[in-house]
């Protein structure tokens, strides 16, 4: 057995690679399952999803490309057909019909708030615009914002239930140096138990996400490795996943993320089979290569 991974984008969104670059590299690592995840589309304008005005027509070219990748790769590795989809109240959720049909969908919270036009505000298109949101959303109070994140990835995980959750604590994806709060703070500690307490009853699975780190803007994976060991106390499982936009990303520091988990007392991480999904023991992966952090 080898790493797996089921968070990944190509360029049928905002990844830099067409999906055939990223099955050549995953069986380079002797990865034995790879699953696209490219960002569903919005109900409104956006850059980074498969485009809207194209829907649904592209939602199927890129169903119908990433299963011809899977047929001409059985047996070498198991290709899954994935969508990473927002959730933003009433208006677009993982649990849409328009999203049925695939192998899984990552269940992910980006907007909160709203713009002064009235559409939902990205929170992490960049560290000046997390700024800005912060004052013209919430008035400067980090609590305020952090708080209607949490509600909202407990909302998702309540009334969606998606397979995985994305990214748990993506809030502090520009937190690097306790910029704006500190994690270790009860207050923080207790929006995100209530929102994690919200997946442990929902059956989603938990990704351990080393996206963040490598587009170097934190040194720990999502969730952080606190929040990852009440996450084992409340029961709730995991894998391993990277977020990559780039093919040479798909095993990003999961050396690492693998070492974070045991040491915390994980044994087991879930993967997907023909049958759905099942867990499997901690120890047996990574037996392809390494996957450790590249050296700056």
């Amino acid at each position: 057995m080898s790493w797996t991974n089921y968070h990944c984008h190509c360029d049928f969104c905002d990844g830099a690679e067409r999906p055939l670059a990223y099955v050549e590299a995953a069986l380079d690592r002797d990865m034995s399952a790879l699953g696209f995840s490219s960002h569903a589309p919005l109900p409104f304008p956006s850059t980074w999803c498969i485009g809207l005005g194209r829907w649904p027509s592209t939602l199927e070219r890129y169903r119908t490309e990433i299963d011809s990748l899977r047929r001409l790769y059985r047996g070498r590795i198991s290709v899954w057909t994935g969508l990473e989809v927002d959730y933003i109240p009433d208006l677009i959720g993982p649990s849409d019909p328009a999203f049925s049909g695939f192998d899984y969908r990552i269940g992910s919270v980006h907007f909160v708030g709203r713009t002064e036009v009235g559409l939902p505000w990205q929170m992490d298109d960049s560290p000046a615009s997390f700024a800005l949101g912060l004052e013209e959303q919430f008035g400067g109070d980090i609590r305020a914002l952090v708080a209607a994140y949490f509600a909202s990835v407990a909302d998702m995980a309540r009334l969606e239930r998606p397979d995985i959750i994305g990214h748990f604590d993506l809030v502090r994806k520009y937190n690097s140096g306790s910029l704006y709060f500190d994690e270790g703070e009860a207050w923080y500690r207790e929006l995100a138990d209530a929102a994690l307490r919200a997946v442990a009853a929902s059956g989603s699975i938990l990704e351990l996400n080393t996206g963040g780190m490598a587009r170097g803007y934190i040194d720990e994976p999502y969730p952080s490795p606190r929040l990852l060991g009440r996450a084992l106390e409340l029961g709730i499982p995991t894998t391993i996943n990277s977020d990559s936009h780039r093919s040479a990303d798909l095993d990003f520091a999961f050396g690492e993320a693998a070492a974070i988990l045991s040491g915390l007392g994980y044994e087991r991480v879930m993967v997907l089979g023909s049958e759905g999904w099942r867990s499997e023991a901690l120890a047996k992966r990574g037996r392809g290569k390494p996957g450790l952090r590249p050296a700056a």
